[in-house]
């Protein structure tokens, strides 16, 4: 009885989520009955994995099968009772973002354990109605099981439960080959967690170099010189010896992370890529303005903490860094000048957000590019005002962000769902003045896309099949 007053508001939201999911759910089926963009991909490829059919494989595809797998044990486990249609498959994710409201509650409560259940079950529902994540809800796509595999990999590395851990981001690379990137940052912030603890001893060991003087008179200076050999010796092995005790000490944790890192690699050489079957359309490139687009894009979805919240101390911390910003734009500047790069995908396809917004601002008038730049600085200066990150950690989370969105050649937003949640779990702005606007922006959002989903749709130039808006 306690267990249930305690966990009423996760409750209450859970089962408001589930009803207002469940008629999304019915709605986009009943309006798009067949296959949709990927799904004519994933959801022929599951079907075909249903039927036991385990050599075949769809080339365009280019994920591994781990999303694939899911209805296939259940089919296997339910037979005749289980039918691996469009509309069960979709249920899959739309079971699977139920799941996701709980692996927040329980994540946020492993992270900041001093918060109320009330706290973390808003918080929780603000998370999962997040646009980006909660449309694709809807649609059998990879997005959904990948999230919730890095999320869960998370939740287990502050449980202290590292091979489940481990296990849970192998399964998130089965998924999608790019969540290797969240593994090795999961690695960070293990050996973090447990250098910063010897970080002092260590310190204290630089402080105390010793070091040679000047003042020594002839006749003790060979006596002096050995002395010094001595201690600078006593030095370098307290060194040796500490950073081998770090080691020892880090080991043990991040071994599992480690063997799928190795093994990543070797997957990389034998399958002389990361993607799997067509790479025309997924070619790697250096794409350095992809680091600009994240952060107009965690400023927009964010706006109503910045504007509301934020700006004040942001240009507060660009007049202290006044040489660092004006070299930021300068870089900016450079950057979009000669490497930005236009996916042929993001000219030709209409039925994405994106289309409009690179036709209307960016290629219609192109001096917009440079005049954005500074904007995209402001944001990076208020991301860095806004995050908890020790600046160790903050770095590294640039290097995993940078490894997993730059190389992209297409701008997707769908890339930076799992990057944008690690970096709102450490934001200060976890006030109910700051809950209640950001919930409220994204339910509106999803209330304008998935409208424009279901009532919207439109015939493209040459074709008979109806398109439909998304993200």
């Amino acid at each position: 009885m306690k267990f249930l007053k305690s966990d009423i508001w996760a409750k209450v939201l859970f089962l408001l989520l589930l009803v207002v999911s469940i008629i999304n759910h019915v709605l986009i089926s009943y309006t798009q009955k067949e296959p949709y963009m990927d799904e004519e991909f994933h959801i022929p490829q599951t079907q075909e994995y249903c039927n036991g059919h385990f050599s075949k494989w769809d080339n365009k595809i280019t994920t591994l099968p781990g999303l694939y797998m899911i209805p296939t044990v259940v089919s296997i486990l339910l037979g005749s009772h289980f039918q691996c249609t469009t509309v069960t498959l979709r249920s899959i994710n739309l079971f699977i973002t139920m799941c996701m409201f709980w692996v927040f509650y329980y994540l946020l409560g492993a992270k900041r354990p001093e918060t109320t259940k009330k706290w973390r079950a808003f918080m929780s529902y603000t998370f999962t109605m997040f646009p980006l994540n909660y449309f694709f809800t809807f649609l059998y796509y990879t997005d959904q099981l990948s999230t919730v595999l890095v999320l869960i990999m998370l939740y287990f590395v502050y449980k202290k439960s590292f091979k489940l851990s481990a296990l849970a981001g192998l399964y998130a690379v089965f998924t999608r080959q790019t969540n290797i990137i969240w593994v090795l940052w999961t690695t960070i912030i293990i050996s973090w967690d447990l250098l910063q603890v010897d970080l002092p001893k260590w310190i204290k060991l630089i402080i105390s170099k010793p070091k040679s003087t000047g003042k020594n008179s002839q006749s003790n200076v060979h006596g002096r010189s050995r002395q010094n050999s001595s201690k600078k010796m006593s030095f370098v092995e307290n060194n040796i010896l500490f950073w081998s005790e770090c080691i020892v000490k880090i080991a043990p944790r991040v071994m599992p992370y480690a063997i799928i890192m190795l093994s990543f690699v070797g997957f990389l050489i034998i399958n002389q890529g990361i993607v799997v079957g067509d790479r025309t359309a997924h070619q790697a490139s250096l794409n350095f303005p992809q680091m600009f687009y994240f952060s107009f894009f965690v400023g927009f979805m964010l706006s109503p903490l910045m504007i509301l919240f934020g700006l004040h101390d942001t240009f507060i911390k660009i007049r202290k860094h006044s040489i660092l910003f004006v070299s930021m734009v300068i870089l900016g500047l450079i950057i979009v000048n000669l490497n930005t790069i236009v996916h042929p995908y993001l000219l030709a396809d209409n039925r994405h957000y994106t289309f409009y917004i690179w036709k209307r601002f960016y290629e219609w008038y192109p001096i917009v590019r440079y005049f954005l730049v500074p904007c995209y600085v402001i944001i990076w200066f208020w991301i860095w005002t806004s995050v908890k990150f020790h600046p160790v950690l903050f770095l590294g989370f640039l290097f995993c962000l940078a490894a997993s969105i730059v190389p992209q050649k297409l701008l997707e937003y769908r890339y930076f769902i799992i990057p944008y949640y690690i970096l709102r779990m450490e934001m200060k702005y976890m006030d109910w003045k700051h809950l209640i606007p950001e919930a409220i922006f994204h339910i509106l959002i999803n209330i304008f896309t998935i409208y424009q989903f279901i009532v919207n749709p439109f015939v493209l130039e040459g074709q008979t099949v109806i398109s439909r808006f998304m993200w």
